[in-house]
C-alpha cells in the first residue's frame, strides 16, 4: 500500500513539474503518445490483415455439391463436377495479382505486348434420285446437293438453290436464304447440310449457329420445295450444341450434335451441365434416364442425339452420351458412340500404357431409343467407317497406341519404347464379346488411314505420314471368323484417305500421291498372291478435298467425279472439276472444266449424258455422251 502511494505521489510531482514547466504540455503528449499508439496498431492490423489477403492458400479442393442431393442430376453432378472443376492456377491473392507484374519487370517485357484475339400452281409429284454414296443402304446422309427427277438443290452457304434439270437449258428456277439474323449471332453456313424427303416436296436444312446468348445451337429448317421457284420455310426445331451429324432413316431425321459442360459450371442451372431441346415451347432439359455415361468421365462433352419426325418436325426422343463423343457409326438399327481412353498396367516392373476405345450401343428403329450394350476395344477408332454391323457382327478397325515407361507414367517417367499398329476386332452383338481379332497386322509405326467394309470383305490403308507418305492397303476375308485371312500390295508411294467399294471386284482409292501436293486416284485388284494396283490417275501440284462427300461415286457407270484447284502454271492454274471413266482396265477422263469455289463445296452429279457441277458460285452443265 505504501509502494502505491509512492508511485502515485511521483506521479503527480512529474506532471506537476511538467505543468509547472510548460503549461498543457503534458496532456497534449499523452494524446499525442495515445494516437500513435493506435495508429501504429491500426497500421499493424492493416498490415496482418494484407498479409493474411495476399498470402492465404487458395483452397484449390472441388466445391462441395451436397446442396444439389435432392435432384434427379445429382450423381452425375457429382461426377461432372469432378471433371469440370478448374482449381485457381494461382496459389494466393499475391501470386494472382502480382505475379504477371514482376514476371514483365524482371522479363524486360512491357505491358504493351501484343495479346491474341478470340464466325404459280404447285409443280407435279417427283421422284427422288440418291446422289450421295451413302455408308449404309437405306441411312441417308446429309449433303450439299440433293435432287428429284426434275430439279437439282443444292446448299449454297445459307441459300439453297433450285435448278432445272433439262441439259443445255438446264437454269436455276428458285432460290431462298434462311439465316435468321435476328437469333443467328455467328452461322457457320460451311457446315450447313440438307436432305430432301421422298416425296420431294421439303428440303431439310441441318444449320449450327451461335445464337445471341453465345450459346452453340443446332436449328433444323424445314422448306417448303413443293413450287422449286417459290420456296418457302414452314417450320423449325433447335437444340443445344454444336452439329455432328445426322442421318435419314425412314421418314425419322437423327441429328447428333455436342454440348460442351464448361469449367465450374453452375449446378443450380440445369441449363449448363444438361443439353436442352426446344420444339418450340420453350427448352426442356433431356431427363437423366436419357444421359449415358460411364463409370470414369474421361470428358465433360456429350454427343447427344434427337429422333424427329421428318414431315411434323416433332421431337420422338432424346438421348445423351456424356464422354461418348469422338465417333459416331449409325447402321440400319443402331447408333454406335466411341470414348477414347487410356489404360496402364505394370508387368515385370515396368509400365505399358495402352489407348482404348469404348463403344456404347443403342438401338432407334422402336418408338423410343434402348441402350443395348457396350464392348472395350484396343486402340483408337479412326472415323465411321471404322466400324461396321453385319450378320450380327460389329466389326471395327483400330490405330493402336502402346507406350512402354520405365515408372509409372502418372508421377513422370521417360517413353522407353513405342509400337504403333493397327487392330481388326469382330464383336458378337448378341453377347457383346470379342470372337475375332486380327492384331498388329500392319507395319510398325503405321496408322490407320482408311477403312472400308463391304459384305465379308473389309480393305485398310495403314501409313507411315512422313515427309513421302508411303502405305500398304490390306484385304481382309471374313467369310470365316475362326480362320480370318488377309492379303496386301506391298509398300506404295502415298496413301489413300478414302476407300471404296468400285465396280465388280475392284476398290478404289482416294488421297494423296508421292507429295502432299499430289492428288491420285488408284484402281486396286485382288489377286491369289496379293492385292495389285491396276491403274491410277494423278493430277500434280493441286489442292482437293478430304471430304468424302465431295466426291462423286457413280457405280452403274463406272463414274468418279472430283473438284481441284491445280497451281500448275503451265498446265494452267485454276479451279476445276474432272470426271473420270474406269473400263475395267483404266482411268479415262471425260471433263476437265473450270468450276469457281472451294473444292469442299465442289459437287457433281451425271444425268442422261451431261454432267452437271455446282460449286458455291457456279453451275455448269456439259454434254458427255
Amino acid at each position: 500500500m505504501k509502494k502505491r502511494k509512492m508511485v502515485e505521489s511521483m506521479n503527480l510531482i512529474d506532471d506537476a513539474y511538467i505543468e509547472e514547466a510548460a503549461p498543457g504540455n503534458g496532456e497534449r503528449r499523452w494524446r499525442a503518445v495515445r494516437r500513435y499508439i493506435a495508429l501504429a496498431a491500426c497500421l499493424c492490423l492493416m498490415v496482418t490483415s494484407a498479409a493474411l489477403w495476399l498470402f492465404l492458400p487458395y483452397d484449390k479442393s472441388a466445391p462441395d455439391v451436397s446442396r444439389y442431393a435432392d435432384s434427379e442430376y445429382y450423381p452425375l453432378i457429382q461426377e461432372l463436377n469432378a471433371v469440370t472443376y478448374l482449381p485457381p492456377t494461382a496459389d494466393n491473392n499475391f501470386d494472382a495479382y502480382f505475379s504477371g507484374i514482376l514476371d514483365d519487370m524482371f522479363s524486360g517485357e512491357g505491358s504493351d505486348a501484343p495479346t491474341g484475339g478470340d464466325m404459280s400452281p404447285a409443280a407435279p409429284p417427283a421422284s427422288y434420285e440418291e446422289v450421295t454414296d451413302n455408308q449404309v443402304p437405306g441411312v441417308i446422309e446429309a449433303d450439299l446437293l440433293k435432287r428429284s427427277d426434275s430439279h437439282l438443290f443444292y446448299l449454297s452457304g445459307s441459300w439453297l438453290r433450285a435448278y432445272s434439270i433439262k441439259g443445255e437449258d438446264s437454269r436455276q428456277v428458285g432460290s431462298f436464304s434462311v439465316e435468321d439474323k435476328r437469333e443467328m449471332k455467328y452461322s457457320y453456313t460451311s457446315d450447313w447440310e440438307m436432305y430432301l424427303s421422298a416425296d420431294c416436296q421439303t428440303v431439310l436444312i441441318v444449320a449450327p449457329y451461335t445464337a445471341t446468348d453465345n450459346r452453340a445451337k443446332t436449328a433444323v429448317i424445314a422448306l417448303d420445295v413443293s413450287d422449286p421457284a417459290h420456296i418457302r420455310e414452314s417450320r423449325r426445331i433447335t437444340i443445344d450444341g454444336s452439329y455432328h451429324s445426322s442421318r435419314l432413316v425412314n421418314g425419322e431425321l437423327l441429328v447428333f450434335s455436342e454440348f460442351w459442360v464448361a469449367n465450374n459450371p453452375n449446378f443450380s442451372d440445369e441449363r449448363s451441365f444438361v443439353p436442352q431441346i426446344d420444339t418450340g415451347s420453350g427448352e426442356q432439359s433431356i431427363p437423366i434416364d436419357g444421359i449415358v455415361y460411364p463409370e470414369r468421365l474421361e470428358s465433360s462433352r456429350y454427343m447427344v442425339a434427337c429422333k424427329i419426325a421428318e414431315k411434323e418436325l416433332t421431337l420422338l426422343d432424346s438421348m445423351a452420351f456424356l464422354s461418348y463423343s469422338d465417333v459416331l457409326y449409325v447402321s440400319a438399327e443402331h447408333v454406335y458412340a466411341t470414348r477414347a481412353y487410356t489404360e496402364t498396367i505394370e508387368k515385370n516392373g515396368l509400365f505399358y500404357t495402352q489407348e482404348m476405345t469404348e463403344i456404347a450401343c443403342v438401338s432407334y428403329g422402336e418408338e423410343k431409343f434402348e441402350r443395348l450394350g457396350t464392348v472395350s476395344v484396343a486402340g483408337k477408332v479412326l472415323n465411321q467407317y471404322s466400324m461396321d454391323a453385319y450378320n450380327g457382327i460389329l466389326r471395327v478397325v483400330t490405330t493402336t497406341d502402346l507406350f512402354v515407361f520405365a515408372r509409372d507414367p502418372d508421377v513422370g517417367s521417360p517413353v522407353i519404347e513405342r509400337k504403333q499398329s493397327a487392330d481388326l476386332y469382330c464383336i458378337d452383338l448378341a453377347t457383346w464379346q470379342t470372337v475375332a481379332a486380327v492384331t498388329g497386322f500392319a507395319p510398325d509405326g503405321e496408322s490407320v488411314q482408311s477403312v472400308r467394309f463391304d459384305r465379308d470383305a473389309a480393305y485398310v490403308c495403314t501409313a507411315i505420314i512422313q515427309s513421302r507418305p508411303i502405305d500398304p492397303v490390306f484385304f481382309f476375308d471374313l467369310r470365316d471368323l475362326d480362320h480370318i485371312t488377309y492379303k496386301d500390295t506391298g509398300t506404295i508411294e502415298g496413301y489413300s484417305h478414302a476407300l471404296v467399294n468400285f465396280a465388280d471386284g475392284f476398290l478404289l482409292g482416294i488421297g494423296v500421291g508421292d507429295f502432299w501436293s499430289t492428288f491420285k486416284i488408284e484402281v486396286y485388284e485382288e489377286s491369289d498372291t496379293g492385292v495389285a494396283s491396276l491403274c491410277e490417275y494423278v493430277v500434280g501440284n493441286a489442292d482437293f478435298s478430304t471430304d468424302y462427300k465431295a466426291y462423286y461415286i457413280d457405280r452403274a457407270n463406272q463414274l468418279i467425279g472430283f473438284g481441284v484447284t491445280t497451281n500448275d502454271y503451265e498446265a494452267g492454274e485454276g479451279s476445276r472439276y474432272i470426271l473420270l471413266h474406269f473400263d475395267g482396265y483404266e482411268l479415262h477422263e471425260l471433263v476437265d472444266i473450270p468450276l469457281s469455289g472451294p473444292n469442299d463445296n465442289k459437287r457433281g452429279v451425271y444425268i442422261d449424258g451431261y454432267l452437271y457441277a455446282l460449286a458455291l458460285n457456279d453451275f455448269q452443265v456439259v454434254f458427255v455422251g
